[in-house]
């Protein structure tokens, strides 16, 4: 059987999870875990580390205490310090600007009304209906964790991120502008990939 490209494994199993996946999980699910299908690999980032991984290149890997073969990470081609490492980060972000983006469409023309106080700014009620329309949206396709709302992740968890929140700006002089402006922000899940713990004899625990 002829080698293919580590990339062919992370779209695998990319199609085959949630957006919230990391493809790198070695346990919790029946779509992660050990690459099905893979019998060989040629480089082992876990027995010949080249450094490849620190690198955001991404490569195949065993671990010694699990049978079969591993992603080592999948990541983003991301500079150093950017919120997008992996995978899951771009697939989150994506649906979250094709959602805001369908709600933002259905708004264009529409009219508002605004504060009579000389600013030109949203009145305080036809921002929370903008809020409520496409906040509505996003807790339907990314959910939240910490709210208990939304689709479900890999184990069958409420929320593809911790929290989520879109909110209309109140200054922005809508009269003047003809633009609304607004933030979407997003507290993404967190991702174990270091695991370290203490072992000692102690007279008392």
């Amino acid at each position: 059987m002829p080698y293919l490209p580590a990339s062919y494994a992370a779209a695998a199993r990319a199609a085959g999870n949630v957006m919230s996946t990391d493809l790198a999980q070695t346990f919790g699910a029946e779509s992660v875990g050990a690459l099905v299908g893979v019998t060989e690999i040629d480089h082992n980032e876990y027995t010949q580390n080249a450094g490849l991984d620190d690198a955001k290149i991404g490569t195949l890997r065993t671990y010694a205490n699990l049978v079969g073969f591993y992603l080592t990470n999948v990541w983003l081609a991301s500079g150093v310090g950017s919120d997008f490492e992996f995978w899951q980060h771009g697939r989150i972000m994506d649906e979250a600007c094709k959602t805001v983006s369908a709600r933002h469409s259905e708004l264009i023309s529409s009219n508002v009304v605004c504060k009579a106080d000389g600013t030109g700014s949203l009145g305080e009620f036809a921002a929370l209906a903008v809020e409520k329309k496409v906040q509505r949206s996003l807790d339907a396709v990314i959910g939240s964790a910490l709210r208990g709302i939304g689709p479900t992740t890999v184990d069958g968890s409420t929320g593809h991120v911790s929290d989520q929140k879109y909110q209309v700006d109140r200054t922005n002089n809508v009269l003047a502008t003809k633009t609304l402006i607004a933030v979407v922000s997003i507290v993404p899940r967190g991702y174990l990939k270091q695991l370290q713990t203490t072992l000692s004899y102690k007279l008392a625990v």
